[in-house]
């Protein structure tokens, strides 16, 4: 039996597994961990998945190259910085490189203080066409990805 061992940083843990039964391996970098309603469009019913969820912050996507090259989709939440963008495209080459786009709902703290802002996903938007457009809100709805 021909079997890999797969160790996630993120939650500090190792499995074996044979190789035949990963069929998709997907980086995620955000804030926070990908949530089911980002996932269901990235898998397919029944397909085999692992996701290597990258939460700390990184000044360079060179950090975490290998992670990178790894992967088979490289999924983020939408990082500000240009220059962490282009490094993710380098990288990654010809994969798909994709950008979370989520629409914010504030809310009223209870305090009065501040307001609350919620996030809920919408869709995943190919960063290459996102950089070539260079305005999610003038983004052709043709040009969301859509995986294979």
């Amino acid at each position: 039996m021909n079997k890999i061992k797969i160790k996630c940083p993120a939650h500090d843990f190792k499995l074996s597994i044979r190789k035949e039964d990963i069929m998709k391996k997907i980086l995620w970098y955000g804030r926070s961990p990908l949530t089911r309603g980002q996932l269901n469009p990235l898998v397919k019913k029944g397909e085999n998945f692992i996701i290597y969820n990258i939460t700390n912050k990184i000044s360079s996507a060179y950090e975490i190259a290998d992670e990178i090259n790894e992967c088979d989709i490289i999924a983020i939440d939408a990082p500000s910085n240009s220059n962490l963008q282009a490094q993710f495209l380098k990288i990654a080459d010809k994969k798909p490189v994709i950008m979370a786009v989520n629409d914010s709902v504030l809310h009223p703290d209870p305090s009065g203080c501040r307001n609350i802002v919620e996030f809920h996903f919408v869709k995943w938007k190919d960063l290459r066409r996102f950089v070539k457009w260079k305005d999610l809100r003038k983004l052709p709805e043709n040009e969301d990805y859509i995986p294979q």
